[in-house]
């Protein structure tokens, strides 16, 4: 197998909001990944957005990642996230604490295939520069190869998760429904 060449880009708009608009190149040190998944959100309530990134680093080494937007430059948070490929990552505030926190869906073996979903909760900062992110034991299916987004859809002013996915057919958890 040919090990290619993966980046990640990241861009930022520039111009008016009322025509097409340019896009420039940004140099950063944010890890490259492919079958990978990225989402923007001010995790930090610093008024400017960060970013998580979770794929296959070099080497078929799954990864998740939190970079902290520190005036422009990306800084690794060295969160201990659980490391995945084929993913699908969301922002939303579960908890309606005021501050985001981060549901990661995907595969722990990109050889064997074996799914995965992971939410951790923001506990906020450490009080030495770092953040906190707790894994919450939330029995939400096991995807990968899949999509997840946070709405309001029953209108109750709590965030509800849509998941979707490759799973496991043979366990599938009780109150989970297959829609076909």
């Amino acid at each position: 197998m040919r090990e290619g060449r993966y980046g990640i880009l990241l861009s930022l708009l520039i111009g008016a909001p009322s025509h097409a608009q340019p896009f420039i190149d940004v140099n950063t040190t944010v890890t490259g990944v492919r079958q990978s998944s990225v989402a923007w959100a001010d995790f930090d309530n610093d008024n400017d957005l960060d970013l998580a990134v979770s794929g296959n680093a070099s080497s078929f080494v799954p990864t998740a990642q939190i970079w902290r937007n520190d005036n422009g430059s990306f800084v690794n948070l060295g969160a201990p996230l659980t490391g995945v490929t084929t993913s699908a990552l969301a922002w939303g505030d579960y908890d309606a604490d005021g501050d985001p926190d981060l549901i990661i869906t995907g595969d722990l073996d990109p050889y064997n295939g074996v799914p995965t979903t992971r939410l951790y909760r923001n506990d906020g900062g450490n009080g030495s520069g770092g953040w906190v992110f707790t894994p919450v034991n939330s029995g939400i299916l096991n995807v990968r190869s899949g999509a997840v987004a946070w709405g309001d859809f029953d209108n109750d002013n709590d965030l509800d998760l849509a998941i979707a996915g490759l799973y496991d057919e043979t366990k599938p958890p009780p109150g989970h429904r297959r829609v076909v």
